[in-house]
């Protein structure tokens, strides 16, 4: 940790700032929601009603971390006032980055062709996440040990949330499973060529 707090990136410093609304309530029940009517509407249905789960999920992850009651380190910048004193294990912040992110990425590798820009694309949602979970220590709101745990319930729960997918997918008239067509143009025996068709989303 004081590795991560020694090194100096004046950007990142302003990141960290931007990136510490992603924790806030509000903003997993609206993002998660605003996914899930994206999702509708691109009749990606069972992806859309799986994407719910993202919010009950981590509501029991906040009420967890109450349970545990982990204090954060004393590291808090003194101008940083919206901070909130909750207990900090898992990170909410980090939780809300691996789900939210995560399962966009999911959805690329689902509905998109293989190619150079479906990789780039879920290369950035990781590298979003690798961000979000560095900067919560680099600005001292969080031990490592609250991202590890962080990584490890939202590894999990994305896990859930691909599981109910799966089957969700092939009981909704209209989709197929996955193993029986495939929504994506030339995946699999004539996939190439590195374009994504975005039509599909």
């Amino acid at each position: 940790m004081e590795a991560v707090r020694n090194a100096e990136f004046p950007l990142l410093d302003r990141i960290s700032q931007a990136l510490d609304w992603l924790g806030r309530r509000w903003v997993i029940v609206a993002s998660a929601l605003a996914l899930s009517a994206v999702l509708w509407v691109r009749k990606r249905r069972a992806e859309a009603l799986a994407c719910l789960l993202i919010i009950p999920l981590e509501f029991f992850t906040l009420g967890l971390r109450e349970v545990i009651d982990r204090d954060r380190p004393i590291l808090l910048p003194q101008e940083w006032t919206t901070i909130s004193p909750s207990p900090g294990f898992p990170s909410g912040t980090t939780l809300h980055a691996v789900l939210f992110f995560g399962f966009i990425a999911y959805v690329c590798h689902v509905y998109l062709r293989p190619g150079r820009l479906r990789l780039a694309l879920q290369a950035g949602l990781v590298l979003m996440i690798a961000i979000v979970s560095y900067s919560r220590i680099y600005i001292g709101v969080h031990w490592p040990t609250d991202i590890l745990g962080a990584w490890l319930y939202g590894g999990v729960f994305l896990w859930v949330i691909i599981a109910v997918c799966l089957p969700l997918r092939s009981r909704l008239r209209g989709e197929s499973p996955p193993s029986q067509s495939s929504p994506i143009k030339g995946e699999g025996r004539e996939g190439g060529g590195g374009k994504a068709d975005f039509s599909h989303l």
